[in-house]
């Protein structure tokens, strides 16, 4: 429904008579490096979330990537709900930040206040993790807790940074977001073929600790 009442307003004649292509066109010079930079490291990021899983899924004996997969939902899901809604207030007041000069005042407040709540939590998620898994999806599961005990530092660390990490897309640095992406998926990536050929019974915690 949304696209079709775009679409009939894009094809009015009102709609092209409002465009500026002068200004449309210096708008598109002013941020060509998003769409130059963010696409490639939306592309990493996710890759190096997901080729790792790949690999070892590939090389693991037994079910391991299936403990893995598991244990990533579990821990996603209060990452996932309580830091986009902290990210999109941080990305709401952030660009008045910045342009007032009082981005890095609201940065560390935000990063401070999301330590006091997802430090506490995932940890305690992850400490009774090996003892509840067990009990909620069965004794065969109980690997899964152990790797969510292994993981607990790093969704602590994405808890924490994720949601301001949208502050070098404010503040122009789009290139360094690629390189920071691009050097977590090289860390990640190698660590887990390196652990493949020669130390298979730890992939998935050396693949948590990358």
């Amino acid at each position: 429904a949304g696209i079709v009442s775009l679409s009939k307003h894009c094809m009015s004649r009102s709609f092209f008579k409002d465009i500026n292509f002068k200004s449309l066109k210096k708008a598109a010079v002013t941020y060509k490096n998003f769409p130059k930079f963010s696409t490639w490291e939306a592309l990493t990021n996710n890759g190096s979330m997901q080729i790792p899983v790949l690999i070892i899924a590939a090389y693991a004996i037994g079910p391991e990537a299936g403990y893995l997969m598991l244990a990533t939902k579990i821990f996603s899901a209060p990452v996932s709900l309580l830091g986009s809604s902290i990210a999109q207030v941080y990305l709401s007041e952030a660009a008045e930040a910045y342009r007032t000069q009082k981005l890095y005042s609201l940065t560390v407040t935000i990063t401070k206040n999301l330590f006091k709540i997802g430090f506490p939590i995932l940890s305690l998620i992850g400490c009774l993790a090996p003892f509840l898994m067990p009990i909620v999806f069965g004794i065969n599961w109980e690997k899964t807790g152990w790797i969510m005990a292994w993981m607990t530092p790093w969704f602590i660390m994405q808890f924490i940074t994720s949601p301001v990490s949208m502050s070098l897309h404010i503040t122009g640095n789009q290139k360094l977001a690629l390189q920071l992406q691009l050097f977590g998926f090289l860390l990640r990536t190698t660590s887990v073929i390196i652990a493949a050929f020669y130390y298979q019974q730890w992939l998935t915690p050396i693949y948590a600790i990358s």
